[in-house]
């Protein structure tokens, strides 16, 4: 080979090189502690790919799903101090230091997907003012399927759950089990069915989804109860120095991107929702609705929250939830329907 014909291929494979991988590529890596097939995590795949697509590869997203690279209490640290790029947490993991990011696990504050949609609506800016203060830039938020309440045995009255092991897992859950008279056991999402399989819980509020994709409760709660507690939410947020470093088309196209992701994971959720109830009942759980007894003791429990949350939320939080209840009234005069049951 000719020194010229040398130098020819040495350039076209040079350039081949730049082609499939852009100057000043990002490579972003993103912790879950949800596993591969739960929605939040193909979704978030999704989007990463889309994301990859759209960027002709300038942004490249490696997922780890499982808690594999860090579990869910160390995911925002990690993230806002640059271990990894981006990162998905529930959003009430976090009120332990802002009140204001627990306000979608307030007990009955919600009572379906329209009215969490109008919550996360006045609470968005809150809770990207407060990831900002960490470092972090919010992309996008999904709910959960609502919360309802497993157990090894009937439950007619909150009092039945005294002396039971109830699973929890952020300040919200804590302090049920607290009021309840249950034992507190803190057991992640990705550490559940170890827990289960230890005979360490006798109860727990959590969605269907967490029965059908994330451990097989039907194995040891033969008892579903739809009290709709709430719908927390998932948030997906990136390290704000990642982000800003990338050039404005490409921030545009991220944000768009997850714009569309969360309204994805919405319509998901509430597709999922009603699929995994049905699993559930061919599983051979039974899907009760709660006696009236339970609802009202599960009523003023919420109220309880409602009032210790308030106090230690702070004016941001306050102003918050006063603008949600207006936008819900304001709902309900312009479509005309009646108040729920509790006055809703």
């Amino acid at each position: 080979m000719t020194l010229t014909a040398w130098r020819w291929l040495s350039g076209f494979a040079a350039l081949a090189c730049l082609l499939a991988h852009p100057a000043h590529a990002a490579d972003w890596q993103i912790a879950t502690a949800y596993p591969v097939g739960n929605f939040h995590t193909e979704n978030l795949q999704r989007f990463a790919d889309e994301v990859a697509a759209a960027t002709g590869g300038k942004v490249r997203m490696t997922l780890h799903a499982n808690g594999s690279l860090f579990k869910m209490g160390q995911i925002a640290d990690a993230v806002a101090g640059g271990k990894a790029q981006a990162g998905e947490v529930i959003l009430s993991s976090l009120a332990s230091e802002a009140p204001a990011m627990g306000i979608d696990s307030v007990p009955f504050l919600v009572d379906g997907y329209a009215q969490a949609m109008q919550l996360w609506r006045e609470s968005r800016g809150t809770v990207e003012a407060v990831l900002a203060r960490r470092g972090l830039k919010l992309l996008y938020a999904v709910p959960w399927p609502p919360q309802g309440l497993y157990a090894n045995k009937a439950v007619q009255r909150v009092s039945s759950l005294r002396g039971m092991r109830m699973r929890t897992y952020n300040p919200a859950t804590d302090r049920i089990a607290q009021l309840v008279g249950a034992g507190a056991v803190l057991v992640q999402t990705v550490d559940l069915t170890a827990a289960l399989e230890a005979g360490r819980i006798d109860t727990l509020i959590t969605s269907s989804a967490t029965a059908i994709d994330l451990a097989p409760l039907w194995k040891w709660f033969p008892y579903f109860y739809e009290v709709n507690a709430w719908l927390p939410k998932n948030v997906v947020f990136v390290n704000r120095s990642v982000f800003d470093a990338l050039d404005g088309n490409t921030r545009e196209t991220i944000l768009r991107l997850a714009a569309e992701a969360e309204r994805r994971g919405w319509k998901l959720s509430e597709e999922k929702s009603h699929d995994y109830n049905r699993k559930l009942a061919e599983k051979g759980t039974k899907i009760l609705a709660p006696d009236p007894y339970l609802v009202g003791d599960f009523r003023r429990l919420g109220e309880t929250l409602a009032r210790e949350w308030l106090r230690n939320a702070g004016p941001e939080s306050l102003d918050v939830l006063l603008r949600y209840e207006l936008s819900r009234f304001q709902s309900v005069a312009t479509s005309g329907r009646p108040a729920s049951p509790d006055g809703r």
